[in-house]
C-alpha cells in the first residue's frame, strides 16, 4: 500500500536491477522513457501471492511495470519487474540482459557470450568469484559503510542515483500521461 512503501516492484525491486543495468552500461544518460505500472492481477477476486496469501482489497501500488528507456548514446533498456505474474518465481528470478555489438551477458549466470564471425562460432564464458573475494552485494555494503567511517566519498556517487531516480519517477509519470516522457 502506498501509506507502506510509495509504490509497488518497480520502485521496489526494480531499482536493484536497472541499477546494476546501468552500471554494466557505463551509466548512459537517459534520453526518454515509456513506461506502464498497473495492478490488473492484484485486482482480480481472490486475489493471492505465494508470499503473503490473500491480496488486500486496500491494496493500491502496481503489481507489474515495464519500460523502454533510450539514451542519449544511442543504446536501449527495456524493464520489467512484478511480483504477481504466472510464471515460476522459484530461486533466483531477478535477470539482467545486456547486447551489444561486440558482445552479450547474462546476470546472475554470469556468463558472456561472444560471436567470432571469421569462424562463424558461438563462444561463451562463465566468470566465477575467487575464493578471497566477498559476495558482491556484502562487498557493495562494506565499501559503503567503509565510506562513512572514513568520511570518504560514496562508491556510488549521487549523479548515478539521481539518474536511476528519474527513469523511475519517469515510468509513473509515462503510466499517467499514457505517452512517452522525455528526460531532456
Amino acid at each position: 500500500m502506498k501509506k507502506h512503501s510509495r509504490d509497488g516492484p518497480c520502485i521496489d525491486i526494480g531499482v536493484h536491477i536497472l541499477d546494476l543495468t546501468l552500471w554494466f552500461m557505463g551509466n548512459p544518460e537517459p534520453h526518454s522513457v515509456t513506461g506502464v505500472a498497473r495492478a490488473e492481477l492484484a485486482h482480480k477476486p481472490g486475489a493471492f501471492s505465494i508470499w503473503g496469501g490473500r491480496i488486500p482489497s486496500e491494496f493500491d501500488v502496481e503489481d507489474f511495470a515495464a519500460a523502454f528507456v533510450r539514451f542519449k548514446n544511442g543504446a536501449t533498456l527495456v524493464l520489467e519487474v512484478s511480483w504477481l505474474l504466472h510464471h515460476d518465481t522459484a530461486g533466483e528470478d531477478m535477470q539482467m540482459w545486456l547486447y551489444g555489438t561486440e558482445a552479450g551477458c547474462n546476470r546472475p549466470k554470469c556468463e558472456i557470450y561472444e560471436s567470432n564471425y571469421a569462424s562463424q562460432q558461438h563462444y561463451n564464458r562463465v566468470l566465477r568469484l575467487t575464493e578471497d573475494a566477498s559476495e558482491p552485494h556484502a562487498q557493495e555494503c562494506i565499501e559503503f559503510a567503509q565510506a562513512i567511517v572514513e568520511g570518504a566519498p560514496s562508491p556510488v556517487p549521487a549523479e548515478q542515483s539521481l539518474q536511476v531516480t528519474r527513469i523511475l519517477e519517469a515510468i509513473y509519470r509515462s503510466q499517467q500521461i499514457g505517452g512517452e516522457v522525455c528526460l531532456d
